[in-house]
Parts: structure tokens; sequence; C-alpha cells
């Protein structure tokens, strides 16, 4: 009897083992069993993972159609994933894929978290080594359901172990930028990285600007060095915080000398020397403050500029904007908004101005003070333009004078000349 009941049990062991393998086989083996973990994860996992279709089986080549993820805010959604992986070195303990091939991603952006976000420290289970990541048609939308880029990419040897991750070349390519990269990033608290990079943008109607950076820091506190040779030397130091959260930033841009024309062949001459730019912000609003100087036409020495703007998606400010060369100075403020539709307003005061920098053979001494405001709408142009006062010498002669005119519909009235 004793043996009789040894011998069912090790009937059951084999029948049960060969139960599990045999759903093992199906799970991982078979398409429909790859379908059917599908769907238990998409119920199990609440929507945060969902999958369409796939085909393929687990252990050989899967290829999975309408991938999304999503944590609550930000969503990734993958039209297409193929993989090419090695299950057997999971026995070794180690996870090795060859391809992972994803086309049709679009990267959701949500609002920004408030304060200070950061993410959890996380450690690798096992080593990963990823050979190849090659994404198609790549979309990234803000909140707004506004594209910021459109790129394909690809990587090699991008490698994760216990907390650290590190690719050996990053390639992200669009119609107006490539981008290069290469790097390490830390997944332990505060996910400190170290990034090099080349990029090469084609603005439209612009030269191309080539050039290299580096990026350190934490996620929350990324530090940025910036250096172009073409089609100027600029130099660019930055500061962006709370990456994941309220993000801000901070910058300073610097060029010893160029020429407009080297932005774009359209433009002037026009050469500057000791360009600095610096200015603090956040994805929605910005600050900035500059100044230089530049050759006066018919090389009439140099002239001095400075400004202050600030502005946002509807708009900027211009806060103080000053021109001068000697004794004469000219000074003025207003603001620009091209929501809902383009508009301006602004005041400028002049003093010692010769108008012969600018118009040869018109020597003069001049004081001035003006108001403007206008706007552009369904192709409409309205002009309002006082010149409040006009006083000094112009070609030995004295000018005194005040003027207002307003151009409407087409007509130009002008209801004072003085």
């Amino acid at each position: 009897r004793g043996r009789s009941l040894m011998k069912r049990v090790l009937i059951y062991i084999v029948l049960m083992s060969l139960l599990l393998v045999s759903a093992g086989g199906f799970f991982f083996g078979t398409q429909p069993g790859l379908q059917a973990l599908i769907d238990l994860s998409n119920t199990l996992l609440d929507g945060r993972i969902q999958i369409a279709t796939a085909s393929g089986s687990l252990l050989d080549s899967p290829q999975v159609n309408g991938l999304r993820v999503s944590d609550g805010i930000d969503t990734v959604t993958v039209n297409q994933l193929k993989v090419q992986w090695q299950p057997r070195l999971l026995l070794q303990g180690k996870l090795i894929i060859d391809l992972l091939h994803a086309s049709g991603v679009t990267v959701e952006l949500g609002p920004s978290s408030p304060g200070n976000f950061e993410p959890e420290p996380m450690a690798a289970p096992l080593p990963v080594l990823i050979r190849s990541l090659i994404v198609e048609h790549l979309g990234i939308v803000d909140e707004q359901d506004e594209v910021i880029t459109a790129a394909q990419g690809a990587a090699k040897q991008i490698t994760w172990q216990h907390q650290e991750m590190k690719v050996e070349t990053l390639d992200f390519a669009s119609s107006v930028f490539t981008l290069q990269a290469q790097g390490a990033i830390q997944t332990s608290p505060g996910y400190p990285l170290d990034l090099s990079l080349t990029a090469k943008v084609k603005p439209e109607g612009y030269a191309p600007v080539t050039a290299t950076a580096s990026v350190k820091g934490t996620v929350n506190a990324l530090t940025c060095e910036l250096a172009s040779s073409t089609p100027l030397s600029v130099k660019l130091t930055g500061l962006l915080e709370n990456l994941l959260g309220e993000t801000s930033w901070k910058a300073k841009l610097s060029s010893e000398e160029g020429r407009l024309s080297l932005l774009r062949q359209e433009w002037p001459e026009q050469p500057f020397s000791s360009l600095t730019v610096e200015g603090h912000g956040t994805l929605a609003q910005y600050a900035l403050k500059g100044a230089a100087q530049v050759v006066a036409q018919n090389n009439q020495g140099r002239v001095d500029l400075s400004a202050q703007v600030q502005g946002d998606g509807q708009g900027l400010r211009v806060e103080q904007l000053t021109v001068g060369q000697g004794t004469a100075s000219l000074e003025a403020k207003g603001a620009l908004s091209w929501t809902p539709m383009l508009s301006w307003q602004g005041v400028a005061s002049g003093a010692h101005l010769d108008p012969s920098v600018v118009l040869q053979g018109w020597p003069g001494d001049l004081d001035c003070a003006l108001q403007t405001k206008g706007s552009w709408r369904e192709g409409r142009l309205a002009v309002e333009v006082m010149l409040d006062h006009l006083q000094g010498r112009l070609r030995g002669y004295p000018l005194t004078g005040k003027v207002e005119a307003a151009f409407k519909e087409n007509q130009l009235r002008v209801p004072s000349f003085l």
C-alpha cells in the first residue's frame, strides 16, 4: 500500500511537471500564448501598460503592436516594437537584447509636477545590454498638442548594471538638426549624469550652426557648457533646474566678435564685438539683458547697444533699449504682442543725434521724443506716429517741429504738422 501511494505521488509530480512545461511552452513559445500573456498583463496592470496585439513568441523575436505606457502624467505610445534577444542567457543571470526596433513613437508630456520632483532610485535586477536601439518617426508633444520635435534616432551599446547606465553612441536627426551624444547616468539618488554632445542645427534661411556641449549634474540641477565656432564663435554656460517639475533656467552667452551676414546671407555685413546676453526664466516666460558694440556706418566710430527684454508665449516687452555713441544717445521701450493679433506700442527719445551716421551729407545735432503704436490684422496695417518734440540743427540750420500722422485703411492722415 505504501509503495502504491508513493507511485501515485510520483505520477502526480511527473504530470504536474509536464503540465508546467507545457504551459510554459504555450505561453512563452507560441503566438497564442504570447497574446494570452498580453491580455493578462493588460488586466493586471490597470491600464498603465497596454498592448493591442502581438505576433511571434516571447522566446523568438516577438513583435508588439499598439504599445501604450502611462504613469498618469506622461504617456508613451509605440505603433510597432520588434525585439531580438537571447533568452537562454537569462540562465546566466544577464539580459542581452540584440535589437529593439520601435516605429511610430509619440511622447505626450503632461502638465509639470508642482514643486521639486525627483525620481526614485532604482537598480538593475541583473546586468542589461542593448546592442542596438532604432527609433523611427519620433514625436514629442506638449500638453497643448504642439509638436516640440520629430526625429529619428539610433543608439548602440546601452548597458545598465547596478545603478549605472551607459550609452556608447546616441544619434538623433530631423529635418532641422542632428544630435550625437554619449555618456552615463546613475540611477542612484539625484540621478547624476555626465554627457558629451555634438549638434548641428539647420534653421531654414539661416547659416547652419555647429556646436559641442557637455552636460553634468543631477537631473534637477544640470549645468551646461556649449561652444560653437560656426557660423560665429560663441560660448554658452547655463543651469537647468527641476527638469521633471516646474523647470527654470539661467544662461549666459558671449561672443568676442562677428558679423550679421554670417548668420543670414541677405543681412548687412554689420560687424559687432563684445556681445553678451544673460537670461533666466521658465518654459513659459523669460527675461533677457544684453550688450554689444557695433561699427557705425561709414566707419564713424563704435556704437554701444544695451537692452532688457521680458517675454512669454503671447509677446514681449522691451523694458530698456539704449544706443549710445559719444554724447549722442537714443533710448526706447515698448511692447510687442502676437496674440490675438500682431500689435505694438513704444516710446523713444534721443539727444545729440547726428543723422550723418546713417545719411551721409546730413550732419546735425538733434533732440527728439517719439511715440508710436500700431497693429497688423487680417492683412490690414494701422499705424500711429507722434513726434512730440524735435529741436536742434540740421546741416547748420536750426530745426524745430512736431508731427502727428496715422495710416489706416490705406489712407495716410497728418492731423498735425508744426
